[in-house]
C-alpha cells in the first residue's frame, strides 16, 4: 500500500499532538477518505519512518 507524502506528514503531525489512535484514525479517515485498515497502515508507516529517521 502506498501513501502520499502529504498523508504521511499529516499522520505524523496528528500523532505528535495526540495519543489516542482512535481519534487520529477518525480524523485521517475523514480527511483522506480512507478505510480503517488503510488508516492503520498509514499510521504504522508514518510512525515507522519517524522512528527510523
Amino acid at each position: 500500500m502506498t501513501f502520499s507524502t502529504e498523508q504521511i506528514q499529516r499522520a505524523r503531525e496528528l500523532t505528535g499532538k495526540r495519543k489516542k489512535y482512535g481519534a487520529i484514525q477518525r480524523l485521517l479517515i475523514d480527511e483522506f477518505n480512507l478505510r480503517p485498515a488503510q488508516c492503520r497502515a498509514l499510521l504504522i508507516t508514518a510512525t515507522a519512518e519517524e522512528k527510523a529517521a
